[in-house]
């Protein structure tokens, strides 16, 4: 458990956020933090002005205490583990291409030449014919 001492909720033109201040006992040691969490729990324990709650659910890290989370509260980020993955994947397959296509355009132009002979484009004139 932790103490909520109090919170802030900014909103801005495109999105909104909120942090909450906490204070908590971990490994003998006594740890004050502001803490982001998701708009939705910040609304659920306040009202308008204040905190309805005085105290929070803390799960931590025993090896790390200052590295915790709000049970319920904290915000999940994991659709940007999802676009990150989606926009390396087009890069990878993107650089792919750009790679396999630069690799076959090099195979074309180098060696003997014997494989690829190019057509002469040049045309005959006819030879004027003399009078007699």
């Amino acid at each position: 458990q932790a103490e909520a001492h109090g919170g802030q909720m900014r909103q801005g033109r495109r999105s909104s956020s909120a942090e909450l201040e906490i204070s908590y006992q971990a490994e003998g040691r006594a740890i004050h933090k502001k803490m982001p969490v998701s708009t939705s729990y910040m609304k659920s324990i306040s009202n308008d002005d204040s905190l309805t709650v005085d105290t929070v659910q803390v799960t931590y890290l025993k090896a790390d205490p200052e590295k915790a989370i709000i049970v319920g509260g904290t915000p999940d980020t994991s659709w940007n583990l999802w676009i990150g993955l989606v926009v390396t994947a087009i890069g990878w397959i993107g650089g792919g291409m750009f790679v396999m296509n630069s690799m076959s355009g090099e195979s074309g132009s180098s060696g003997s030449g014997a494989s690829r002979k190019k057509k002469s484009t040049k045309t005959k004139r006819p030879r004027p014919v003399e009078d007699e």
